[in-house]
């Protein structure tokens, strides 16, 4: 949906230029009230259909829209109602029911939009602090508050059944720091950052756990298909490069990987994971270790 700024521009500098004669020059109180009503008209009915037509989830903004759809009907009815019925003189206008009845109602439907937009407005601020909250800054993946937030509510409507934890950290990656400085080694996580996201399925969970530890959660996963994920992500590591500035910098990366059935037995799992995590950084580095 896309607002025609330059025609809203266009037709506000029209509507005061006229408000601003029947003001000054020739004073006349019912031709501004028709100024005002027809510009209010064009400006709330000038994107009406695509307005209507656009497809909304949340129920605040569909409140929203029907308000504002209500409003511009109320408005409307009543510029035909002065401009037919009336043809307005400041008398009539000043002492007619119906038209100081549509004004209190366009009053009612102004305050109940801007508390709607008010609320709207909080609402996305809040979920935005809450988004903020709950990423990583740098690569955009939950950090370790959002994952125990997320584990809290998967132990509710758990059931029985195989997760696997996949615990990723990059080998020698102090050295890409040390070598090319923090803002490569930054790029370099959201690199990879970048290769996880491309081997695991839209609904598993990718943590940042702090430096250079990645956690991935694949939730209803047997054993080879989570060995077939992490040596996907390990060969993605292997054979993708981070090109930065005309260098050519190689990564690889350790696997450590566990399974548990109920998401009580999460730290457990999280802890094995660790373990074979370490094996594979003691026994070479570049290699996946699993629970058996």
């Amino acid at each position: 949906m896309t607002t025609r700024w330059a025609f809203l521009l266009v037709l506000i500098t029209i509507a005061e230029s006229i408000y601003v004669y029947f003001s000054v020059f020739d004073e006349q109180y019912a031709q501004r009230m028709l100024v005002l009503t027809i510009t209010i008209t064009l400006i709330f009915s000038h994107n009406l259909k695509a307005l209507y037509q656009v497809k909304l989830k949340q129920t605040l903004d569909r409140l929203l829209r029907l308000s504002l759809l209500l409003l511009s009907a109320v408005i409307a009815l009543r510029t035909l109602y002065l401009f037919v019925v009336l043809q307005p003189t400041n008398q009539i206008l000043s002492n007619n029911l119906v038209a100081a009845g549509t004004q209190l109602i366009i009053l009612c439907l102004s305050l109940l939009m801007a508390g709607l937009l008010f609320h709207s407005a909080y609402q996305d601020i809040f979920q935005q602090l809450q988004k903020e909250r709950n990423l990583d800054p740098l690569t955009g993946l939950l950090n370790r508050r959002a994952l125990e937030e997320r584990l809290k509510r998967l132990k509710q409507h758990s059931r029985s059944r195989q997760n696997a934890i996949i615990l990723c950290d990059l080998d020698f990656f102090k050295q890409i720091n040390d070598q090319y400085g923090h803002k490569v080694g930054d790029v370099a996580l959201q690199h990879v950052t970048e290769i996880i996201s491309k081997a695991v399925r839209k609904y598993d969970e990718i943590c940042r756990m702090g430096g250079e530890e990645f956690l991935i959660l694949l939730q209803d996963t047997p054993l080879d298909i989570a060995i077939q994920v992490a040596e996907r992500i390990r060969s993605g590591i292997e054979t993708t490069p981070l090109i930065q500035s005309g260098q050519v910098i190689s990564m690889t990366g350790s696997f450590g990987i566990s399974f548990f059935q109920h998401f009580d037995e999460f730290s457990q799992a999280a802890q094995q994971a660790d373990l074979l995590l370490y094996q594979a950084k003691n026994l070479g580095r570049n290699q996946l270790h699993w629970q058996q």
